[in-house]
Protein backbone atom coordinates (compact mmCIF):
# COMPACT_ATOMS: atom_id res chain seq x y z
CA UNK A 1 0.00 0.00 0.00
CA UNK A 2 1.30 3.42 -0.83
CA UNK A 3 0.14 4.58 3.00
CA UNK A 4 3.21 2.31 4.08
CA UNK A 5 5.59 3.44 2.35
CA UNK A 6 5.28 7.18 2.61
CA UNK A 7 5.14 7.03 6.20
CA UNK A 8 7.81 4.82 7.32
CA UNK A 9 9.12 6.78 10.14
CA UNK A 10 5.59 7.43 11.51
CA UNK A 11 4.99 3.77 11.33
CA UNK A 12 7.75 2.88 13.70
CA UNK A 13 6.59 5.13 16.01
CA UNK A 14 2.79 4.15 15.63
CA UNK A 15 3.64 0.50 15.94
CA UNK A 16 4.52 0.71 19.47
CA UNK A 17 1.71 3.25 20.89
CA UNK A 18 -0.87 1.94 22.93
CA UNK A 19 -4.03 3.09 24.04
CA UNK A 20 -4.18 6.09 26.28
CA UNK A 21 -6.22 4.66 29.57
CA UNK A 22 -8.39 6.30 31.79
CA UNK A 23 -5.96 6.20 34.85
CA UNK A 24 -3.64 8.16 32.27
CA UNK A 25 -6.09 11.32 31.50
CA UNK A 26 -8.50 11.09 34.47
CA UNK A 27 -8.28 14.66 36.26
CA UNK A 28 -6.83 14.93 39.49
CA UNK A 29 -9.45 17.05 40.76
CA UNK A 30 -11.81 16.36 43.73
CA UNK A 31 -15.12 17.41 42.57
CA UNK A 32 -18.15 16.31 44.59
CA UNK A 33 -21.57 15.28 43.06
CA UNK A 34 -23.75 17.70 42.10
CA UNK A 35 -27.01 15.20 42.89
CA UNK A 36 -27.05 13.24 46.27
CA UNK A 37 -28.75 10.39 44.54
CA UNK A 38 -27.11 7.39 42.70
CA UNK A 39 -25.33 8.71 39.21
CA UNK A 40 -27.32 7.08 36.22
CA UNK A 41 -27.13 8.48 33.01
CA UNK A 42 -29.41 9.13 30.15
CA UNK A 43 -26.93 10.82 27.88
CA UNK A 44 -22.70 11.38 28.16
CA UNK A 45 -19.81 13.48 27.24
CA UNK A 46 -19.30 12.99 23.17
CA UNK A 47 -22.49 11.64 22.49
CA UNK A 48 -23.75 12.16 18.74
CA UNK A 49 -26.51 14.83 18.14
CA UNK A 50 -28.14 16.83 15.75
CA UNK A 51 -25.35 19.45 14.48
CA UNK A 52 -23.56 18.68 17.70
CA UNK A 53 -21.57 16.78 20.61
CA UNK A 54 -23.38 16.33 23.53
CA UNK A 55 -20.81 18.86 25.70
CA UNK A 56 -22.13 17.24 29.39
CA UNK A 57 -23.64 14.02 31.34
CA UNK A 58 -27.26 13.92 31.38
CA UNK A 59 -27.84 12.69 35.17
CA UNK A 60 -31.40 10.54 35.51
CA UNK A 61 -33.38 12.39 38.64
CA UNK A 62 -35.85 9.46 39.23
CA UNK A 63 -37.74 10.60 36.65
CA UNK A 64 -39.34 13.56 39.21
CA UNK A 65 -38.12 17.51 39.34
CA UNK A 66 -37.44 18.94 41.92
CA UNK A 67 -34.06 17.06 43.73
CA UNK A 68 -31.46 19.37 45.38
CA UNK A 69 -28.44 20.23 43.15
CA UNK A 70 -25.30 21.05 44.75
CA UNK A 71 -22.03 23.33 44.01
CA UNK A 72 -19.27 20.45 43.29
CA UNK A 73 -16.61 22.81 44.50
CA UNK A 74 -16.18 26.38 45.73
CA UNK A 75 -16.40 29.08 43.77
CA UNK A 76 -18.71 31.86 42.52
CA UNK A 77 -21.53 32.30 40.31
CA UNK A 78 -20.16 33.82 36.88
CA UNK A 79 -23.45 33.13 34.77
CA UNK A 80 -27.05 32.54 34.86
CA UNK A 81 -28.99 32.30 31.32
CA UNK A 82 -33.08 31.53 31.81
CA UNK A 83 -34.22 30.47 27.70
CA UNK A 84 -37.00 28.76 26.92
CA UNK A 85 -34.73 26.53 24.47
CA UNK A 86 -31.31 25.10 25.11
CA UNK A 87 -30.13 24.44 28.68
CA UNK A 88 -33.60 26.42 29.93
CA UNK A 89 -32.60 27.55 33.09
CA UNK A 90 -28.96 27.00 33.78
CA UNK A 91 -25.96 28.32 36.08
CA UNK A 92 -22.30 28.27 35.52
CA UNK A 93 -20.14 28.39 38.66
CA UNK A 94 -16.64 29.61 38.23
CA UNK A 95 -14.11 27.71 40.00
CA UNK A 96 -10.20 28.64 41.37
CA UNK A 97 -9.00 25.14 40.11
CA UNK A 98 -9.56 26.74 36.67
CA UNK A 99 -12.69 25.11 35.83
CA UNK A 100 -16.44 26.23 35.29
CA UNK A 101 -19.33 23.91 36.28
CA UNK A 102 -22.26 24.07 34.48
CA UNK A 103 -25.76 22.89 35.63
CA UNK A 104 -28.69 22.88 33.01
CA UNK A 105 -32.62 22.22 32.84
CA UNK A 106 -33.07 23.71 36.01
CA UNK A 107 -36.42 23.74 38.05
CA UNK A 108 -35.34 27.07 40.11
CA UNK A 109 -32.56 28.74 42.01
CA UNK A 110 -32.12 28.98 45.33
CA UNK A 111 -33.81 31.61 47.46
CA UNK A 112 -30.98 34.00 46.99
CA UNK A 113 -30.21 33.31 43.59
CA UNK A 114 -34.08 32.90 42.72
CA UNK A 115 -34.59 36.54 44.43
CA UNK A 116 -31.56 37.73 42.18
CA UNK A 117 -32.95 36.32 39.08
CA UNK A 118 -36.26 37.71 39.32
CA UNK A 119 -34.91 41.54 40.32
CA UNK A 120 -33.46 41.85 37.00
CA UNK A 121 -36.51 40.16 35.30
CA UNK A 122 -38.78 42.43 36.53
CA UNK A 123 -36.04 45.56 36.16
CA UNK A 124 -36.11 44.33 32.87
CA UNK A 125 -39.38 42.99 31.79
CA UNK A 126 -38.58 39.83 30.76
CA UNK A 127 -38.13 36.04 31.70
CA UNK A 128 -35.45 35.56 29.33
CA UNK A 129 -32.51 36.77 30.92
CA UNK A 130 -28.43 36.23 30.60
CA UNK A 131 -26.70 37.64 33.82
CA UNK A 132 -23.03 37.80 34.52
CA UNK A 133 -22.70 38.48 38.25
CA UNK A 134 -19.59 39.67 39.97
CA UNK A 135 -17.42 37.33 41.55
CA UNK A 136 -18.53 38.73 45.26
CA UNK A 137 -22.08 38.29 44.40
CA UNK A 138 -22.88 35.34 44.66
CA UNK A 139 -20.55 32.94 46.15
CA UNK A 140 -21.16 29.12 47.07
CA UNK A 141 -19.08 26.60 48.83
CA UNK A 142 -18.67 23.06 47.71
CA UNK A 143 -21.34 21.23 48.85
CA UNK A 144 -23.84 24.11 48.92
CA UNK A 145 -27.62 23.62 47.51
CA UNK A 146 -27.16 26.09 43.93
CA UNK A 147 -30.52 25.03 42.69
CA UNK A 148 -33.48 22.18 42.26
CA UNK A 149 -33.28 20.07 39.50
CA UNK A 150 -35.97 20.67 36.50
CA UNK A 151 -37.07 19.76 33.12
CA UNK A 152 -36.58 23.04 31.35
CA UNK A 153 -35.67 24.66 27.65
CA UNK A 154 -34.75 21.71 25.36
CA UNK A 155 -34.91 18.88 27.57
CA UNK A 156 -37.88 15.87 26.82
CA UNK A 157 -37.75 14.56 30.21
CA UNK A 158 -36.61 15.94 33.98
CA UNK A 159 -33.16 15.36 34.24
CA UNK A 160 -29.40 17.15 35.49
CA UNK A 161 -27.42 18.42 32.61
CA UNK A 162 -23.86 18.76 33.92
CA UNK A 163 -20.50 19.99 32.27
CA UNK A 164 -17.38 20.98 33.08
CA UNK A 165 -15.23 23.82 31.30
CA UNK A 166 -11.87 24.80 30.97
CA UNK A 167 -12.11 28.71 32.18
CA UNK A 168 -9.78 30.14 30.22
CA UNK A 169 -11.28 27.97 26.65
CA UNK A 170 -14.64 27.72 27.56
CA UNK A 171 -13.85 24.17 26.50
CA UNK A 172 -16.23 21.74 27.68
CA UNK A 173 -14.13 18.51 28.84
CA UNK A 174 -15.53 14.89 29.81
CA UNK A 175 -16.58 15.30 33.15
CA UNK A 176 -16.41 11.61 33.65
CA UNK A 177 -12.75 11.85 33.55
CA UNK A 178 -12.91 13.36 37.22
CA UNK A 179 -14.15 10.26 39.36
CA UNK A 180 -17.40 10.46 39.90
CA UNK A 181 -19.40 7.50 40.95
CA UNK A 182 -20.95 6.21 37.47
CA UNK A 183 -21.10 2.67 37.24
CA UNK A 184 -20.15 1.41 34.02
CA UNK A 185 -18.41 -2.36 33.37
CA UNK A 186 -20.27 -2.68 30.24
CA UNK A 187 -18.05 -2.62 26.58
CA UNK A 188 -18.66 -0.47 23.81
CA UNK A 189 -21.03 -1.85 21.23
CA UNK A 190 -19.95 -2.86 17.59
CA UNK A 191 -23.11 -2.72 15.23
CA UNK A 192 -21.36 -2.55 11.91
CA UNK A 193 -18.90 -1.67 9.42
CA UNK A 194 -18.88 0.85 5.96
CA UNK A 195 -15.90 1.44 3.68
CA UNK A 196 -16.04 4.34 1.27
CA UNK A 197 -14.69 5.08 -2.06
CA UNK A 198 -13.19 8.03 -1.91
CA UNK A 199 -11.94 8.51 -6.00
CA UNK A 200 -13.98 8.07 -8.91
CA UNK A 201 -11.00 5.44 -9.30
CA UNK A 202 -11.74 3.36 -5.75
CA UNK A 203 -13.79 0.01 -5.51
CA UNK A 204 -15.42 -1.37 -2.79
CA UNK A 205 -17.41 -4.62 -2.96
CA UNK A 206 -19.78 -5.21 -1.53
CA UNK A 207 -20.59 -1.56 -1.35
CA UNK A 208 -22.30 -1.00 1.49
CA UNK A 209 -22.53 -4.41 1.94
CA UNK A 210 -26.07 -3.50 3.74
CA UNK A 211 -28.02 -0.98 3.99
CA UNK A 212 -26.11 -0.94 7.63
CA UNK A 213 -23.02 -1.24 6.41
CA UNK A 214 -20.89 -4.59 6.74
CA UNK A 215 -22.33 -7.10 9.39
CA UNK A 216 -20.71 -7.59 13.06
CA UNK A 217 -21.26 -10.58 14.74
CA UNK A 218 -19.81 -11.27 18.57
CA UNK A 219 -20.61 -9.31 22.24
CA UNK A 220 -18.52 -9.10 25.48
CA UNK A 221 -15.74 -6.95 23.53
CA UNK A 222 -15.33 -9.54 21.12
CA UNK A 223 -16.12 -8.82 18.04
CA UNK A 224 -15.42 -10.32 14.18
CA UNK A 225 -16.92 -9.74 10.50
CA UNK A 226 -19.94 -12.05 10.05
CA UNK A 227 -18.90 -15.18 7.53
CA UNK A 228 -20.19 -15.14 3.88
CA UNK A 229 -18.60 -11.03 3.16
CA UNK A 230 -15.81 -11.04 0.72
CA UNK A 231 -14.15 -7.23 1.16
CA UNK A 232 -12.72 -6.52 -2.20
CA UNK A 233 -11.37 -2.72 -2.38
CA UNK A 234 -9.23 -0.74 -4.57
CA UNK A 235 -7.69 2.69 -4.62
CA UNK A 236 -8.30 5.40 -2.15
CA UNK A 237 -11.07 4.32 0.71
CA UNK A 238 -12.04 5.56 4.18
CA UNK A 239 -13.24 3.14 7.20
CA UNK A 240 -16.75 4.10 9.42
CA UNK A 241 -17.88 1.95 12.16
CA UNK A 242 -21.06 2.11 14.18
CA UNK A 243 -20.70 2.24 17.51
CA UNK A 244 -22.05 3.21 20.97
CA UNK A 245 -21.69 3.03 24.61
CA UNK A 246 -24.21 1.52 27.18
CA UNK A 247 -23.69 2.16 31.25
CA UNK A 248 -24.90 -0.21 33.59
CA UNK A 249 -28.89 0.58 34.82
CA UNK A 250 -30.12 1.71 31.43
CA UNK A 251 -30.67 0.86 27.94
CA UNK A 252 -29.99 4.83 26.96
CA UNK A 253 -27.06 4.93 24.24
CA UNK A 254 -23.89 6.80 24.79
CA UNK A 255 -20.82 8.13 23.26
CA UNK A 256 -17.64 6.66 23.33
CA UNK A 257 -14.19 7.94 23.97
CA UNK A 258 -11.53 6.74 22.02
CA UNK A 259 -11.23 4.73 18.68
CA UNK A 260 -8.75 3.17 17.15
CA UNK A 261 -8.02 1.71 13.64
CA UNK A 262 -5.22 -0.37 12.51
CA UNK A 263 -4.27 -1.58 9.81
CA UNK A 264 -1.69 -4.40 9.58
CA UNK A 265 -1.10 -3.74 13.32
CA UNK A 266 -0.09 -0.13 12.15
CA UNK A 267 -2.73 2.11 14.01
CA UNK A 268 -3.44 5.07 11.53
CA UNK A 269 -6.14 6.91 12.80
CA UNK A 270 -7.16 7.68 16.21
CA UNK A 271 -10.09 9.51 17.93
CA UNK A 272 -10.13 10.95 21.48
CA UNK A 273 -12.56 12.39 23.47
CA UNK A 274 -11.21 14.30 25.91
CA UNK A 275 -12.77 17.40 25.01
CA UNK A 276 -14.50 19.55 22.56
CA UNK A 277 -14.35 22.93 21.29
CA UNK A 278 -17.83 25.05 20.50
CA UNK A 279 -16.29 26.98 17.53
CA UNK A 280 -16.20 23.69 16.11
CA UNK A 281 -18.95 21.96 17.13
CA UNK A 282 -21.27 21.44 14.09
CA UNK A 283 -18.26 19.55 11.96
CA UNK A 284 -19.76 17.06 13.64
CA UNK A 285 -21.96 16.82 10.02
CA UNK A 286 -18.90 15.48 8.49
CA UNK A 287 -17.36 13.37 11.22
CA UNK A 288 -20.71 11.08 11.13
CA UNK A 289 -22.25 9.79 8.44
CA UNK A 290 -25.21 13.00 8.16
CA UNK A 291 -27.57 10.93 6.36
CA UNK A 292 -27.73 7.47 8.57
CA UNK A 293 -27.48 9.59 11.88
CA UNK A 294 -29.94 11.50 10.28
CA UNK A 295 -32.38 9.51 9.04
CA UNK A 296 -31.99 5.94 10.63
CA UNK A 297 -30.18 7.16 13.97
CA UNK A 298 -27.17 5.28 12.76
CA UNK A 299 -23.98 6.03 15.02
CA UNK A 300 -21.17 5.95 12.47
CA UNK A 301 -18.43 7.57 13.24
CA UNK A 302 -15.64 8.10 10.06
CA UNK A 303 -11.94 7.51 10.91
CA UNK A 304 -11.16 9.85 8.02
CA UNK A 305 -11.22 13.15 7.61
CA UNK A 306 -13.21 15.20 4.31
CA UNK A 307 -12.30 18.18 2.44
CA UNK A 308 -13.75 20.90 4.88
CA UNK A 309 -13.28 19.26 9.05
CA UNK A 310 -11.43 21.69 11.53
CA UNK A 311 -12.51 18.77 14.63
CA UNK A 312 -9.14 18.47 16.84
CA UNK A 313 -9.95 15.46 18.20
CA UNK A 314 -7.24 13.50 16.50
CA UNK A 315 -4.47 12.44 18.23
CA UNK A 316 -3.37 10.28 15.24
CA UNK A 317 -4.45 11.24 11.46
CA UNK A 318 -2.14 9.66 9.09
CA UNK A 319 -2.76 10.40 5.65
CA UNK A 320 -6.17 12.20 6.98
CA UNK A 321 -7.57 8.66 7.44
CA UNK A 322 -7.41 7.96 3.22
CA UNK A 323 -5.68 4.43 3.03
CA UNK A 324 -4.79 3.41 -0.70
CA UNK A 325 -4.88 -0.33 -1.20
CA UNK A 326 -4.05 -1.50 -4.93
CA UNK A 327 -1.65 -4.57 -3.96
CA UNK A 328 -3.66 -7.77 -4.22
CA UNK A 329 -2.65 -8.83 -0.79
CA UNK A 330 -5.08 -9.50 1.84
CA UNK A 331 -4.87 -7.06 4.89
CA UNK A 332 -5.83 -7.47 8.49
CA UNK A 333 -7.94 -4.70 10.07
CA UNK A 334 -8.22 -4.13 13.92
CA UNK A 335 -10.94 -1.96 15.44
CA UNK A 336 -9.52 -0.53 18.88
CA UNK A 337 -12.96 1.30 20.64
CA UNK A 338 -12.90 2.39 24.67
CA UNK A 339 -15.16 3.86 26.85
CA UNK A 340 -14.55 6.79 29.46
CA UNK A 341 -14.30 4.07 32.37
CA UNK A 342 -11.54 1.75 29.92
CA UNK A 343 -14.30 -0.40 29.34
CA UNK A 344 -12.76 -2.12 25.72
CA UNK A 345 -13.86 -3.89 22.79
CA UNK A 346 -12.25 -5.36 19.85
CA UNK A 347 -13.40 -6.12 16.04
CA UNK A 348 -11.04 -7.64 13.94
CA UNK A 349 -11.80 -8.46 9.95
CA UNK A 350 -9.45 -9.20 6.93
CA UNK A 351 -10.02 -7.50 2.93
CA UNK A 352 -8.27 -8.18 -0.38
CA UNK A 353 -7.05 -5.25 -2.14
CA UNK A 354 -7.26 -5.59 -5.85
CA UNK A 355 -4.14 -4.35 -8.18
CA UNK A 356 -6.46 -2.82 -11.03
CA UNK A 357 -10.09 -1.24 -10.65
CA UNK A 358 -12.58 -3.62 -11.93
CA UNK A 359 -13.76 -3.32 -15.62
CA UNK A 360 -17.44 -1.88 -16.31
CA UNK A 361 -16.97 0.44 -12.95
CA UNK A 362 -18.33 3.74 -14.66
CA UNK A 363 -20.03 6.16 -12.70
CA UNK A 364 -23.40 6.61 -13.13
CA UNK A 365 -23.91 10.27 -14.90
CA UNK A 366 -25.76 12.39 -12.84
CA UNK A 367 -28.28 15.19 -13.75
CA UNK A 368 -27.39 18.52 -12.06
CA UNK A 369 -27.96 22.02 -12.46
CA UNK A 370 -24.48 22.47 -10.99
CA UNK A 371 -21.64 21.44 -9.49
CA UNK A 372 -20.17 22.80 -6.63
CA UNK A 373 -17.08 22.45 -4.51
CA UNK A 374 -15.91 23.32 -0.73
CA UNK A 375 -13.74 25.93 -1.63
CA UNK A 376 -16.68 27.60 -3.42
CA UNK A 377 -18.11 30.56 -3.56
CA UNK A 378 -20.50 28.48 -5.52
CA UNK A 379 -23.78 30.67 -7.32
CA UNK A 380 -26.81 29.83 -9.02
CA UNK A 381 -29.58 31.67 -10.54
CA UNK A 382 -32.60 31.08 -12.67
CA UNK A 383 -35.84 32.85 -12.94
CA UNK A 384 -37.41 31.11 -9.88
CA UNK A 385 -34.38 31.34 -7.56
CA UNK A 386 -31.21 32.59 -6.77
CA UNK A 387 -28.97 30.35 -4.65
CA UNK A 388 -25.26 31.72 -3.27
CA UNK A 389 -23.07 29.48 -1.05
CA UNK A 390 -20.38 31.05 0.74
CA UNK A 391 -16.70 29.34 0.87
CA UNK A 392 -16.24 25.84 3.11
CA UNK A 393 -20.03 25.94 3.94
CA UNK A 394 -19.92 22.76 1.96
CA UNK A 395 -17.93 19.92 3.49
CA UNK A 396 -17.43 17.81 0.58
CA UNK A 397 -17.82 19.02 -3.20
CA UNK A 398 -21.55 17.88 -4.68
CA UNK A 399 -23.81 17.70 -7.39
CA UNK A 400 -26.81 20.32 -6.98
CA UNK A 401 -30.09 20.17 -8.29
CA UNK A 402 -33.28 21.83 -7.98
CA UNK A 403 -37.00 21.15 -9.01
CA UNK A 404 -40.43 22.86 -9.05
CA UNK A 405 -43.15 21.73 -7.58
CA UNK A 406 -46.50 22.58 -7.44
CA UNK A 407 -48.13 24.41 -4.75
CA UNK A 408 -49.77 23.34 -1.61
CA UNK A 409 -52.67 24.44 -0.23
CA UNK A 410 -50.89 26.89 2.72
CA UNK A 411 -48.44 27.91 0.45
CA UNK A 412 -48.74 30.67 -1.61
CA UNK A 413 -46.26 29.81 -4.49
CA UNK A 414 -44.65 26.95 -5.96
CA UNK A 415 -42.83 24.53 -3.62
CA UNK A 416 -38.76 24.40 -4.49
CA UNK A 417 -36.85 21.40 -3.70
CA UNK A 418 -33.35 22.91 -2.69
CA UNK A 419 -30.30 20.29 -3.29
CA UNK A 420 -30.41 16.85 -0.97
CA UNK A 421 -31.78 17.54 2.30
CA UNK A 422 -29.38 14.69 3.67
CA UNK A 423 -26.50 16.99 2.83
CA UNK A 424 -25.46 19.47 5.71
CA UNK A 425 -23.82 23.00 5.60
CA UNK A 426 -21.12 23.86 7.92
CA UNK A 427 -22.18 28.20 7.18
CA UNK A 428 -25.68 30.38 5.80
CA UNK A 429 -26.38 29.49 2.16
CA UNK A 430 -28.63 32.68 0.37
CA UNK A 431 -31.79 31.91 -1.20
CA UNK A 432 -33.64 34.44 -2.86
CA UNK A 433 -37.40 34.07 -4.58
CA UNK A 434 -37.12 35.89 -7.60
CA UNK A 435 -40.77 35.60 -8.86
CA UNK A 436 -42.22 36.77 -5.23
CA UNK A 437 -46.54 35.79 -5.65
CA UNK A 438 -47.38 38.04 -2.53
CA UNK A 439 -49.98 40.12 -2.71
CA UNK A 440 -49.24 44.11 -2.01
CA UNK A 441 -50.05 44.79 1.27
CA UNK A 442 -48.95 41.44 3.04
CA UNK A 443 -45.51 41.82 2.73
CA UNK A 444 -45.38 42.34 6.50
CA UNK A 445 -47.23 38.83 7.30
CA UNK A 446 -45.18 36.87 5.03
CA UNK A 447 -42.67 34.05 5.43
CA UNK A 448 -40.82 31.22 3.83
CA UNK A 449 -41.51 28.01 5.59
CA UNK A 450 -39.78 24.76 5.26
CA UNK A 451 -41.98 21.75 4.41
CA UNK A 452 -40.87 18.24 5.68
CA UNK A 453 -41.18 14.66 4.81
CA UNK A 454 -45.02 14.27 5.90
CA UNK A 455 -45.89 17.75 4.21
CA UNK A 456 -45.98 19.62 7.39
CA UNK A 457 -45.05 23.92 7.60
CA UNK A 458 -42.33 25.26 10.20
CA UNK A 459 -41.84 28.97 9.97
CA UNK A 460 -38.08 29.67 8.95
CA UNK A 461 -38.24 33.44 8.73
CA UNK A 462 -36.78 35.46 6.29
CA UNK A 463 -36.46 39.31 5.49
CA UNK A 464 -37.10 41.02 2.04
CA UNK A 465 -34.34 42.47 0.00
CA UNK A 466 -34.30 44.44 -2.68
CA UNK A 467 -38.26 43.65 -2.89
CA UNK A 468 -37.56 39.82 -2.89
CA UNK A 469 -38.01 37.45 -0.03
CA UNK A 470 -34.73 36.12 0.57
CA UNK A 471 -33.65 33.17 3.41
CA UNK A 472 -30.23 32.40 5.15
CA UNK A 473 -30.18 28.85 6.26
CA UNK A 474 -28.01 25.96 6.70
CA UNK A 475 -30.68 23.31 5.76
CA UNK A 476 -31.28 22.15 1.98
CA UNK A 477 -34.78 20.89 1.45
CA UNK A 478 -38.50 21.81 0.16
CA UNK A 479 -39.17 25.54 0.74
CA UNK A 480 -42.15 28.29 -0.41
CA UNK A 481 -43.75 31.08 0.88
CA UNK A 482 -46.62 31.81 2.85
CA UNK A 483 -48.44 34.28 4.43
CA UNK A 484 -50.34 34.22 8.29
CA UNK A 485 -53.30 36.97 8.47
CA UNK A 486 -54.71 34.79 11.98
CA UNK A 487 -53.62 36.05 15.77
CA UNK A 488 -52.19 33.81 18.08
CA UNK A 489 -54.44 32.24 20.43
CA UNK A 490 -54.94 32.68 24.28
CA UNK A 491 -57.13 29.85 26.33
CA UNK A 492 -56.92 30.40 29.82
CA UNK A 493 -56.11 27.29 31.79
CA UNK A 494 -57.25 28.05 35.68
CA UNK A 495 -58.87 31.56 35.60
CA UNK A 496 -62.13 33.35 34.31
CA UNK A 497 -63.78 36.33 34.53
CA UNK A 498 -65.02 37.25 38.04
CA UNK A 499 -63.00 34.02 39.52
CA UNK A 500 -61.67 34.79 43.16
CA UNK A 501 -58.03 33.50 42.91
CA UNK A 502 -56.82 34.82 46.25
CA UNK A 503 -56.80 31.49 47.44
CA UNK A 504 -54.22 30.25 44.09
CA UNK A 505 -50.17 30.08 44.22
CA UNK A 506 -50.43 30.49 40.41
CA UNK A 507 -52.33 31.01 37.47
CA UNK A 508 -51.55 29.55 33.64
CA UNK A 509 -52.99 30.43 29.93
CA UNK A 510 -52.31 28.46 26.93
CA UNK A 511 -51.05 30.79 24.50
CA UNK A 512 -50.61 28.76 20.69
CA UNK A 513 -50.13 30.18 16.82
CA UNK A 514 -51.28 28.22 13.49
CA UNK A 515 -48.23 28.84 11.67
CA UNK A 516 -46.04 32.00 12.19
CA UNK A 517 -45.22 30.82 15.94
CA UNK A 518 -45.06 32.87 19.02
CA UNK A 519 -42.66 35.65 18.26
CA UNK A 520 -43.11 37.81 22.18
CA UNK A 521 -45.79 37.90 24.91
CA UNK A 522 -46.48 40.37 28.14
CA UNK A 523 -48.50 39.44 30.71
CA UNK A 524 -49.80 42.22 33.06
CA UNK A 525 -51.61 43.02 35.67
CA UNK A 526 -53.48 46.51 36.07
CA UNK A 527 -51.38 47.53 33.30
CA UNK A 528 -48.10 46.44 35.55
CA UNK A 529 -46.03 43.92 33.89
CA UNK A 530 -46.00 40.54 35.59
CA UNK A 531 -43.33 37.74 35.41
CA UNK A 532 -44.79 34.56 33.38
CA UNK A 533 -42.92 31.66 32.75
CA UNK A 534 -42.98 29.93 29.61
CA UNK A 535 -42.91 26.33 28.64
CA UNK A 536 -43.05 25.47 24.99
CA UNK A 537 -43.05 22.07 25.61
CA UNK A 538 -46.57 23.06 27.37
CA UNK A 539 -47.39 25.86 25.39
CA UNK A 540 -48.47 27.26 28.71
CA UNK A 541 -47.51 31.03 30.21
CA UNK A 542 -47.31 30.66 34.29
CA UNK A 543 -47.82 33.34 36.78
CA UNK A 544 -46.70 32.70 40.46
CA UNK A 545 -48.56 35.46 42.94
CA UNK A 546 -45.70 37.66 44.55
CA UNK A 547 -47.52 39.99 47.14
CA UNK A 548 -44.13 41.96 46.98
CA UNK A 549 -44.32 42.99 42.93
CA UNK A 550 -47.98 42.95 42.53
Amino acid sequence: MKLFKSLILFILFATFNVPLSRAQNEKKINFRSPLDIPLYLSGNFSELRGNHFHTGIDIKTQSVEGKAVYAVEDGYIARIKISTSGYGKAIYIRHPNGYTSVYGHLQKGNPEIEKYIQLHQYKKESYTIELFPGKDELMVKKGDLIARSGNTGGSNGPHLHFEIRETSSEEPVNPLLFGFKVTDNIRPIIKGIRIYPLSDQSYVSPYPGSASGFQISGNYGKYRMTEGQDIKIYGDVGFAVHTYDLLNGYPNKCGIYTIQLFVDSVEVFMTEFEKLNFSTMRYINTYSDYFLLKKYKMYYHKQYIGKNNKLKIYPVRINNGVITFNDGKNHHVKYVITDSYNNRSELMFTINALTSMPENQTKKQIDQKAYFTVEGPNFYMDKNITIDIPPSALYDDMSFNYKTLPATKNTIGPVYHIGDEYVPLQKKMSVTFNNSPIPKGFENKMMIVFIDEDGGLSNVGGNFENGKPVLKTRSFGKYSLAIDTIAPKIKPVNIFPNKDLSTYNTFSVKISDDLAGIKSYRGTIDNQWILMEYEPKKSTLTYRFDNEKV
